[in-house]
């Protein structure tokens, strides 16, 4: 898996699923050694787990890492700090905010797959994507595209002979 490496503080980073992450703090090394660091998922603490390490790399360089991101990982991160200035641990002695989003992998899904009707009969195709980022669609009919067609369903309102084709739908995530 790809590694990515960045600093706490600055603005939103995005992975792919499955990359390692890893977000450095630190300070200066003519500044105060840094005694102690929490880094929150929101407001929640993190433990150290199979997937979340956190190592302390100098006395003034910590770093937390995301073992195979998932979107499950998607959120706003902070990191309160310590040092050895400090009278004790609190956002107000130090915090750095960041947010992690994890690009997966989509999910289509097209209702019906296949349709028969009848002539005179009224028929919807819904297209539904499952992803991080919200999906443009295009609907083509015998690999044309149908004029107009930007929305997640396409429908046939008193099918006729000519309706009767082949109907496809493209979806694209933009980064």
């Amino acid at each position: 898996a790809t590694t990515t490496v960045t600093q706490a503080g600055e603005t939103a980073h995005t992975w792919e699923a499955g990359q390692n992450v890893i977000v450095e703090f630190g300070k200066n090394s003519n500044q105060h050694t840094i005694e102690q660091v929490i880094w929150y998922n929101g407001v929640y603490p993190i433990t150290e787990d199979d997937r979340y390490t956190i190592t302390k790399v100098s006395s003034t360089l910590f770093k937390l890492t995301i073992s195979g991101s998932t979107a499950a990982d998607n959120g706003d991160y902070a990191v309160a700090y310590k040092t050895s200035s400090d009278a004790q641990l609190s956002y107000k002695y130090g915090i750095r905010e960041f947010t992690i989003k994890v690009l997966g992998t989509p999910v289509v899904t097209v209702t019906p797959a296949t349709a028969r009707v009848t002539e005179g009969s009224d028929v919807t195709f819904t297209c539904v994507v499952q992803a991080s980022q919200t999906p443009t669609y295009t609907w083509l009919k015998n690999n044309v595209t149908v004029t107009g067609s930007t929305a997640e369903t396409i429908g046939i309102t008193n099918a006729q002979h000519e309706n009767a084709a082949e109907y496809q739908v493209s979806c694209r995530l933009y980064r």
